[in-house]
């Protein structure tokens, strides 16, 4: 029931009567309680028990007329009504005669009754002014009939991170719409809003990994349905534990989400039920009584539970599957762009520059791998730019990057339950488990844990309470055969890199096995985190030896106009202008599909040893690159710039010998006679040898693509802002148009905005190629650079400058066209 209070004068009590008669029948629903200053009994403080009665009220009528705005305590209680419409209690003014009502500040901005503020007086027929008067408050009391509880309504918005830019953040402040998909037989659908949810089914399971963000997003869900007036409620999946009982549960949980009468609510169509974290040990008679009394249910579950209890669960087969997955690199940058433009309310997020989105991206995706070691889930995001954002200790034990995946560790432990004076106790265990994975004694069955543990436990310190969280947390979990492991890739490889730093000498013979096979993933990402642990830089010096042994037989390209004279019959295939007809919103968003493509393409590739040696080397080349680009970009502030421009050439120099093979005459050939030779089996038309011309250039052309992508693999890992001035004296040592390149691509790559003493280095660059008669190395240098304009909003005078310069033709950076079924 909700209360109403009358501020009126007492002139005007004939009007207060007329209005109470017709809001009896709302009274008589028991809908409404309606109170006034005549039910004040004798003896009474006058004033203090008007002040308390407006304050318990939910719905205050100021019955305005020039009797009240004439009278100093309805003048009084009027401002102690605005004051209470802050504090979310409804204020409506009524207005009974013609008064100047709407030059008082704070009542003008409230919708006034009867319709458009129209004095009741003013009506022919006052009947309707007061039938109209009855139809608005009704309404408002529709609308608050269950109202949510401010508590509840704090605990579903209220975020777990926190910005140095902006106190107290909130859900919306950061939100992106996550990557849902529809689980379905033929192919899995993509669903765009939460609107689209209840068109798959109006039951729904909704699975994910730990952390992949599904309490926020029945939290969301809630808050969708709140915001348009659709009943629902939560529960939680650890609070169905009874058999039976079921509408206890659920009235307590209505009471503590809302304000209203539970058997009232109960009576109302389309309500929603979400289950959130339903389990093993969720009772599930519950879902018979769900379907009796909810007209839709979501339903949120671990991928495991799911996996293992649910997924053959005949009370669930009706129910639609939703899955939630990584977010894509698309979402990624909106997340990035909300997160910064917390740091300026004013700033729109759409208008963060590019370059500045895409070095913060540099940095994620480094530590994320390509969700080969951290989930790209919001949660692990917004961890890490957080981490970043300045909450860095200063004197750290292991590096920077390496410190952010103790932070994210270090979240996950508190977020399990474990203490902080237990932390450094888990990490130890951790670090244990580990290693014996990595040595493959045990299949770790519950019992083999547990002697693990008994071992463990003989020698180190650790509490049965630990061990338990750890398992119950999910950081190390059980899979559906039994077995226990780590929960993610790079929970395993922190640990695993810190047993390994912390036994150096003990374990060298192992890590040197592991750095001579680096091609493969794991010996790859073992070796990265052991070096983030690492004090000493002997791993790094194998690291080195052995890339630039790994190719050593092979020159260092230079791409001189004379190297490249196989690659200039392939510029005929070569387009000189890539300009985009789509905005540059658009080309950023082709490019991030294409990432996430990519990511899939690896995530299912299968590395192991190949039969050919070459290849080996060649795939050992290309890893190495990666590892040594982490050691770049991890421990850069302690190296001198000497080490760091030794790094930075052998990474280009293991690149470049890759070169060679799409710049060698002889090989170029063995491979287009292979294809002319397929060609010739299957083709025998007139023009065919005018098409074998054609297919020999193309592979060329292929070949020229392939240098581009090397030459990005080499500027990627080198890719640190702060490694200019060393990349720019590593270049100019080397002084070759490859190493030009190089030089140039970091400026493109690094830059959050392209400044004039780019271009003028571009130009200066494209001269000295002309003059070299350098065709392959100036088309590349133009593709490249006219790649970068579709991608980047460029100052209109140098976008103008350039295009000049490349010799074609200038387009103006497009508007971006308007988004249709994004939902953020």
């Amino acid at each position: 029931m909700k209360k109403l209070f009358y501020s009126y004068s007492h002139k005007d009590e004939g009007f207060r009567d007329e209005i109470a008669k017709r809001l009896d029948i709302l009274t008589e629903e028991g809908l409404l309680g309606q109170w006034h200053d005549r039910k004040i009994l004798s003896g009474s403080k006058f004033n203090d028990e008007i002040r308390a009665e407006m304050l318990s009220s939910d719905i205050i009528l100021l019955l305005l007329s020039s009797n009240f705005l004439a009278s100093e305590s309805c003048k009084k209680e009027m401002r102690e009504a605005l004051r209470l419409s802050e504090k979310g209690i409804c204020v409506i003014p009524v207005v009974l005669t013609p008064c100047a009502w709407k030059d008082v500040k704070g009542v003008r901005e409230l919708m006034a009754l009867p319709e458009d503020g129209r004095p009741v007086t003013d009506w022919s027929n006052r009947d309707k002014a007061f039938l109209d008067i009855y139809e608005g408050v009704k309404q408002v009391i529709k609308e608050k009939e269950f109202s949510i509880k401010a508590e509840f309504e704090n605990k579903l918005t209220e975020i777990a991170f926190i910005s140095q830019s902006k106190d107290n953040l909130k859900l919306d402040d950061i939100f992106v719409f996550p990557n849902i998909v529809h689980v379905r037989e033929q192919n899995d659908v993509q669903v765009l809003d939460f609107d689209k949810l209840w068109n798959i089914n109006n039951y729904l399971i909704l699975q994910g990994e730990e952390s992949s963000g599904k309490t926020t997003i029945c939290r969301k869900i809630f808050l969708e349905c709140f915001s348009k007036n659709d009943p629902v409620l939560m529960i939680l999946g650890r609070e169905i534990r009874s058999p039976k009982n079921h509408d206890v549960l659920t009235e307590k949980k209505f009471n503590e989400q809302f304000h209203g009468n539970y058997r009232r609510w109960k009576e109302q169509e389309n309500k929603t039920l979400i289950i959130d974290g339903l389990d093993s040990h969720s009772r599930l008679e519950f879902l018979d009584f769900a379907k009796e009394n909810f007209d839709r249910i979501l339903i949120a579950t671990s991928e495991d539970d799911y996996l293992s209890y649910f997924r053959s669960e005949e009370k669930l087969a009706d129910y639609g599957l939703l899955s939630v997955k990584h977010f894509t690199h698309s979402q990624q940058a909106r997340l990035i762009r909300r997160w910064k433009s917390l740091h300026d309310p004013e700033a729109e997020p759409e208008r963060i520059s590019h370059g500045e989105i895409g070095r913060i991206e540099d940095n994620l995706n480094s530590i994320i791998h390509n969700n080969k070691i951290v989930p790209r889930y919001p949660f692990y995001i917004l961890s890490i730019l957080q981490t970043y954002e300045g909450f860095m200790p200063q004197d750290l034990r292991i590096t920077a990057y390496g410190h952010c995946y103790q932070a994210l560790i270090t979240a996950q432990l508190l977020k399990c339950g474990i203490q902080k004076d237990d932390i450094d106790s888990a990490f130890n265990f951790l670090t244990y488990f580990a290693f014996d994975i990595f040595s493959g004694q045990k299949d770790y069955t519950e019992a083999s844990f547990k002697d693990f543990v008994q071992e463990y436990s003989e020698r180190f310190v650790i509490s049965e309470t630990v061990v338990n969280r750890l398992k119950r947390g999910g950081i190390i979990v059980v899979d559906a055969s039994g077995k226990h492991q780590l929960s993610y890739s790079f929970v395993y490889y922190f640990f695993l890199g810190n047993f390994f730093a912390r036994n150096y000498e003990e374990q060298k013979n192992t890590l040197e096995q592991l750095a001579e096979k680096s091609y493969l993933r794991d010996n790859r990402y073992i070796l990265i985190f052991t070096i983030h642990h690492a004090h000493s830089d002997d791993l790094i010096e194998t690291i080195l030896l052995h890339t630039m042994t790994a190719m050593g037989h092979r020159p260092v390209a230079k791409l001189t106009a004379e190297e490249t004279k196989p690659l200039l019959s392939a510029l005929t295939e070569i387009p000189r202008k890539i300009i985009s007809q789509l905005s540059v919103e658009e080309e950023q968003e082709l490019g991030k599909k294409q990432k996430d493509k990519e990511e899939v393409v690896e995530s299912t590739e299968q590395e192991e040893d190949h039969e050919i040696e070459e290849i080996n080397s060649l795939y050992k080349s290309l890893k190495n690159m990666e590892i040594l680009g982490q050691i770049l970009k991890n421990k850069y502030g302690s190296f001198s710039k000497e080490r760091l421009q030794e790094i930075v050439t052998t990474i280009a120099d293991a690149g470049l010998r890759i070169v060679t093979l799409m710049t060698d005459d002889e090989s170029i050939r063995e491979l287009e006679d292979y294809l002319v030779k397929r060609f010739r089996e299957t083709n025998s038309s007139k023009d065919a040898g005018k098409r074998e011309n054609h297919l020999r250039r193309l592979v060329r052309a292929y070949c020229f693509f392939l240098i581009a992508v090397i030459i990005g693999r080499i500027v990627t890992s080198i890719r640190k802002p702060e490694l200019a001035e060393v990349v720019a004296d590593a270049c100019r040592k080397e002084n070759t148009p490859a190493y030009d390149l190089i030089d140039f691509f970091f400026d493109l790559g690094t830059a959050t905005r392209l400044r004039k003493k780019d271009v003028d280095k571009m130009s200066r660059f494209l001269k000295k190629l002309s003059k070299e008669r350098n065709e392959v190395a100036e088309r590349l240098l133009s593709i490249v650079t006219q790649d970068y304009l579709n991608k980047h909003n460029v100052q209109h005078e140098l976008r103008q400058r350039i295009y000049r310069e490349l010799g074609v033709e200038y387009r103006p950076n497009l508007e971006p066209k308007p988004k249709r079924g994004v939902a953020d």
